[in-house]
């Protein structure tokens, strides 16, 4: 009987103190600007921080193409970017300004494997967000694999 109303006691205070550790998840105060709907954002090593989960190529395989996400993002200076080719293939890079307006950041053949480049802030697009494309010659976007992104450049 003893050992009975102590395994109870220790299976309420286990209990209790659960509830309350994974209780106090929604009173932990996050950055604001970490939940910033508009991007992707991630710190300069690429870890996503929170934002827009949508966008972006992220399902890396050896037959799968991935791209970004651009990191850090946002950024002041310059941010990175990189994209995967599991062969051979002809692709860009691009912001389209208008429809008949593309700024390229890369195009041409890539080789099999991760490339990446920078970015660099011209002071045309700060405080708003553009959207980064891929286009590939040899595969298509899809629900699942979006081949694009939106940055953000900030004063």
């Amino acid at each position: 009987m003893k050992n009975t109303l102590i395994l109870i006691i220790l299976v309420s205070l286990y209990i209790t103190a659960s509830n309350f550790l994974t209780g106090c998840k929604e009173d932990t105060v996050t950055p604001s600007g970490n939940n910033d709907p508009g991007i992707l954002r991630t710190d300069e090593f690429g870890n996503v921080l929170g934002g827009d989960t949508t966008d972006w190529c992220l399902q890396k395989s050896s037959s799968n193409v991935s791209f970004g996400p651009a990191y850090p993002n946002p950024s002041i200076g310059s941010m990175n970017l990189s994209f995967y080719v599991p062969a051979d293939d002809t692709v860009m890079v691009y912001i389209l300004k208008s429809s008949n307006d593309t700024a390229k950041y890369f195009e041409g053949p890539a080789r099999m494997g991760t490339h990446t480049f920078m970015i660099k802030n011209t002071g045309e697009y700060t405080n708003t967000y553009q959207r980064v494309y891929f286009k590939s010659k040899m595969f298509i976007s899809s629900q699942t694999c979006r081949f694009y992104g939106d940055i953000k450049f900030e004063e």
